[in-house]
């Protein structure tokens, strides 16, 4: 008599990848007109902080938008979403993109900026992807990251109510001590 193992119960954060995946492989690839709008607002920032000629890592890219508008040759981003990598390789040709969450991120090179925009906010395990930063950094490597303040709530829910803001995965609504805790642990 030959008797199988039961199935592996998946973790929890397994099982908040899996719903992040199956949201992201069914959701628009394309920005909302105010997500366009956010991101050539963010990239004018971004224009500032990361220069022309780094390399860039986006971790949660999404379709592409945000690496398509920096000025940078040597980009690559990694989404949990298949879907969303087809998009971002046909919308930014010239990077390189990986089907990948940033809480199990593996590439074997170093990167001079590694971007995080909004992708702490629908994180399973924001501690665990700021960990795995130190294998895609050298010493020079800058994090540039952006994520919203729970004071944004009720504009967002409303925003996404009226159609300007694009439906989203339940958010961690992190603050910035919250994050400057997470960095430091990270180390």
């Amino acid at each position: 008599l030959h008797v199988l193992p039961p199935p592996a119960i998946p973790t929890l954060l397994e099982k908040h990848l899996g719903q992040l995946r199956s949201f992201y492989q069914v959701a628009p690839t394309a920005p909302t007109k105010g997500g366009c709008f956010y991101r050539k607002l963010l990239a004018e920032y971004y224009r500032d902080l990361i220069p022309a000629t780094a390399s860039v890592l986006e971790i949660g890219c999404g379709g592409g938008h945000l690496l398509k508008l920096l000025p940078n040759r040597d980009v690559v981003g990694v989404d949990i979403a298949e879907k969303q990598i087809v998009a971002a390789q046909a919308l930014v040709p010239k990077g390189k993109f990986h089907v990948m969450a940033g809480e199990d991120l593996e590439l074997n090179r170093v990167f001079d900026v590694v971007v995080l925009s909004e992708t702490v906010n629908f994180a399973a395990d924001v501690q665990r992807i700021l960990e795995k930063l130190h294998a895609v950094s050298h010493s020079g490597t800058r994090l540039v990251l952006n994520f919203h303040s729970g004071l944004w709530r009720p504009f967002l829910s409303l925003a996404t109510a009226l159609g300007i803001r694009a439906k989203h995965p339940p958010c961690n609504w992190l603050s910035s001590t919250d994050m400057r805790n997470m960095l430091g642990l990270a180390g």
